[in-house]
């Protein structure tokens, strides 16, 4: 990534298969612990190189995001075949199979761009639009984790599996089964992003994790929704803050707002003429009653200073459902009730 603004694409790739093809080459010659782990340093260099190179490509090009699901899809085909044809190889027919995987790209160097974009004056984005470099290299160093963890577990699953007495061959099946269902993942990225762009399945996503909040308004508001009054709508394009007001027939009002990109931890407050209850994170409730400027913190029961509040409570009521016992779990009618609410909070959902 250093380089690669001030070095030739082309020779770039060139040097990363070189240096991949020499130490692939070179481990089936060499068998001892350090030797054969310099080569492998070095063979993973290389394909830095190489996968730097491409990376930087699709994101250059004029659509990025269907251009990395491609790369994705890809990547979990090729993981599905690595798996199933790796197991059948010795140790020096993997390391061929690794040269002719680079060697096969070989004739495709030459379609990669050599103009040197770093000398192309492009205008100035305002600096308040610009994203901090410390915030990329903490994306880049969680992607790099992950990897190594995804390489750890796929590693260790099969031999895991033997120690516990299966089959070890059947564990890697389901792993090459397991990866490439993926695939189908990468497909319907790809339908979302090219029928919606990325902007409203973001909202849908902000709008799915504020759910167990808007509940609260149809469980406190007594009657019907009779109306939603728009104070401030949401802006897709630039998710930031949205304020409504839902009345019911009874003569209830909630009042829902909600922010994004801003400081606000959620908080649910309910008053009346006499009594105000108030409950933020970590669900703690409290209380002041009219004409008392004060607050008080309402202690918790038994069953809620065990574990997180509510949760043993929920707990016991699905284990009722389960047994057929009655229970005051949800039902698909407050389900609906709900989600006919969400629909009236954030009308760009019905876009989608």
């Amino acid at each position: 990534s250093v380089l690669i603004k001030h070095v030739s694409r082309q020779l770039l790739t060139y040097l990363g298969i070189a240096l991949a093809i020499l130490a692939n080459a070179l481990c089936t010659q060499y068998v001892d612990y350090e030797t054969t782990l310099g080569l492998r340093l070095l063979a993973g260099l290389g394909s830095g190189f190489y996968t730097a190179v491409a990376v930087a490509g699709l994101g250059a090009c004029s659509k990025p995001r269907e251009a990395f699901n491609w790369m994705l899809l890809a990547f979990a085909i090729s993981q599905f075949l690595e798996l199933q044809l790796i197991p059948l190889l010795s140790m020096n027919g993997i390391y061929i199979f690794f040269i002719l995987t680079y060697v096969v790209t070989l004739p495709f160097v030459r379609l990669i761009p050599t103009v040197d974009l770093t000398t192309i004056e492009l205008p100035e984005e305002p600096s308040d639009s610009q994203r901090p470099t410390a915030v990329a290299w903490v994306g880049i160093a969680a992607i790099v984790i992950s990897y190594i963890n995804i390489g750890a577990y796929w590693a260790n699953i099969e031999l895991a599996a033997e120690a516990a007495g299966l089959d070890g061959q059947w564990a890697g099946q389901v792993i090459s089964w397991s990866v490439l269902l993926s695939f189908f993942g990468c497909f319907g990225a790809m339908y979302v992003l090219k029928k919606f762009d990325h902007d409203r399945p973001l909202l849908l996503t902000h709008c799915a994790g504020s759910i167990h909040l808007i509940d609260y308004l149809t469980l406190f508001g007594r009657g019907q929704i009779d109306r939603v009054e728009t104070i401030r709508e949401l802006d897709p394009a630039h998710p930031f803050f949205t304020h409504k007001a839902v009345h019911f027939d009874s003569g209830d009002i909630g009042i829902y707002t909600a922010l994004w990109n801003a400081p606000g931890p959620w908080s649910v407050r309910v008053t009346t003429q006499s009594r105000m209850l108030e409950m933020r994170p970590l669900e703690q409730l409290e209380e002041q009653l009219f004409p008392s400027k004060a607050r008080q913190p309402v202690p918790l029961s038994g069953d809620d200073s065990i574990c997180k509040p509510g949760l043993l409570r929920q707990a016991s009521q699905l284990v009722d459902a389960i047994s057929g016992n009655p229970h005051q779990l949800p039902n698909m009618t407050a389900y609906l009730k709900t989600h006919h609410l969400v629909e009236m909070l954030y009308p760009q959902s019905l876009e989608v």
